[in-house]
């Protein structure tokens, strides 16, 4: 649609989807020293489980998924394979059961999600870094046939608002305002943790955004439109 003109991209809704390997704010904090996913090999301590005091623990992606070759060949890569345990969780409903029963008890984890997610916001979750991404290398990785996996960043999802090109002579102050929306991955990510949290409707959870974040949406329109929208709320 998009190369025969009838379509075109108006803005990127967020940064972009991140996905990784993601620890708590307070396991971050407590043990500085791990701070990429290179780091987890030789602290493997830290996140050890009961079932296996001899290991870590790093929680894979749910089965079936994309993320869960990627996830495969890079702890194959990383040579993690002695002092960690890749535990599948089933499903993507236990892995984040899994975060949220560690994160409750205030107990360290590893392992993989996405963002921005209710997840990342609700349990301060903390990405661990990673080298720049290089096509090639992250090619092998979705292969599950990959020979030499090797360590690379993740490919950045794309998360594009879509807008018909008619749109900018039928109403060009919509297209204008669309073109400006975005919102930042980690502010999105609270916001989905209220609307979790709170078991509110779409409805009540833009009217949170609207109220709670006027430092964003304000700049998506003009000033008097967005006196309008503030009186209203």
């Amino acid at each position: 649609m998009q190369e025969k003109g009838n379509v075109y991209k108006a803005n990127d809704i967020f940064a972009g989807g991140e996905e990784g390997w993601w620890i708590p704010d307070y396991v971050a904090k407590e043990h500085p020293q791990i701070k990429t996913i290179s780091d987890l090999k030789d602290n493997w301590e830290v996140f050890a489980d009961i079932s296996d005091p001899n290991r870590g623990r790093l929680y894979g992606c749910p089965p079936g998924w994309g993320c869960e070759i990627i996830t495969n060949n890079l702890f194959k890569a990383l040579d993690m394979e002695e002092t960690f345990e890749l535990f599948s969780p089933g499903s993507g409903a236990n892995l984040k059961a899994s975060f949220a029963r560690q994160v409750t008890r205030s107990k360290p984890i590893v392992g993989y999600y996405w963002g921005p997610t209710d997840v990342i916001g609700k349990y301060n979750l903390v990405r661990l870094g990673m080298p720049g991404f290089n096509a090639e290398k992250f090619t092998c990785l979705t292969d599950k046939n990959c020979e030499n996996p090797q360590v690379t960043g993740w490919a950045v999802g794309e998360v594009a608002i879509a807008v018909v090109t008619e749109l900018k002579d039928k109403a060009p102050n919509v297209a204008e305002f669309l073109s400006k929306m975005q919102v930042p991955n980690a502010e999105i990510s609270a916001v989905l943790a209220w609307g979790d949290d709170n078991k509110a409707s779409p409805e009540e959870v833009a009217e949170h955004f609207l109220v709670n974040y006027e430092s964003i949406w304000t700049q998506w329109v003009p000033e008097d439109v967005a006196a309008s929208v503030k009186s209203s709320l």
